[in-house]
């Protein structure tokens, strides 16, 4: 986190949970979704809760229905902690509201 705090954005993006979805391997499901799990878990025990906000969204379900191969229908919640968190979420109804929400935080 020590370079990371050099900046004022951070973007990861992690895919593995998509392509086991798509894959429909439950395994490999279970596995990644544990290691993002574990990531997560690690990157809030670094965050300054005065300072950092995190963000975590996704553009669709599909891990959880490996029924499927497609993307599924499931609501997908974005969940923010942090300073800027309620004034990024308040007005988001779609994951196409986050990108202005996060511009609008920063300039305020």
């Amino acid at each position: 986190m020590a370079s990371a705090s050099d900046y004022d954005l951070v973007l990861f993006e992690y895919i593995k949970t998509d392509l086991a979805g798509h894959a429909r391997d439950p395994v490999w499901a279970s596995r990644v979704i544990a290691e993002v799990t574990r990531f997560l878990r690690t990157l809030l025990t670094q965050l300054d809760p005065e300072r950092d906000t995190l963000l975590i969204a996704s553009d669709h379900g599909n891990s959880e229905d490996l029924s499927v191969r497609t993307h599924t229908r499931a609501p997908v919640p974005a969940v923010a902690v942090g300073p800027l968190a309620e004034d990024i979420l308040s007005g988001c109804t779609s994951i196409t509201d986050l990108v202005p929400a996060i511009l609008a935080a920063f300039s305020a």
